[in-house]
């Protein structure tokens, strides 16, 4: 369709286009909320970023940087693919038997310390059952 034929489709009331996003704005505001939910939950942004000065140092000499000089500060991540540490959970379709499993990974999730370092949620169908419960907490 040329441009004027377009353009005298919207002027007639077809419905706008969606509105593209260029990746990088995506990823950026992709990156910030990753940021803003583990600051929430006091974990370190990337493993190169501790969440804050109060949380311990190295527990070893092996822990410690070489020859005892601090290291140089990494610079922060640009976008979440730089990120090494991201973890997502997905829960699939299946009615009763996927809210029963995904009900019981969320448990073993929550035991094992693992559940509040979710960064992405996915779900479909009966499987967002149990990711709305999860969501709401």
């Amino acid at each position: 369709m040329d441009r004027r034929r377009a353009a005298g489709a919207r002027a007639a009331g077809a419905p706008n286009p969606p509105k593209m996003e260029r990746l990088d704005k995506v990823l950026k505001g992709e990156l910030a909320a990753v940021i803003r939910r583990r600051q929430l939950v006091n974990l370190p942004i990337s493993p190169q970023h501790p969440p804050s000065p109060s949380q311990p140092g190295p527990q070893s000499a092996l822990d410690s940087p070489a020859h005892g000089a601090p290291p140089s500060p990494p610079t922060a991540p640009t976008d979440v693919r730089h990120m090494s540490d991201t973890f997502g959970v997905c829960f699939s379709a299946g009615g009763l038997r996927s809210v029963a499993f995904s009900s019981g990974v969320l448990g073993a999730l929550a035991t094992s310390g693992w559940l509040r370092r979710v960064d992405y949620l996915s779900s479909v169908s009966a499987g967002s059952c149990t990711a709305a419960a999860f969501a709401s907490q």
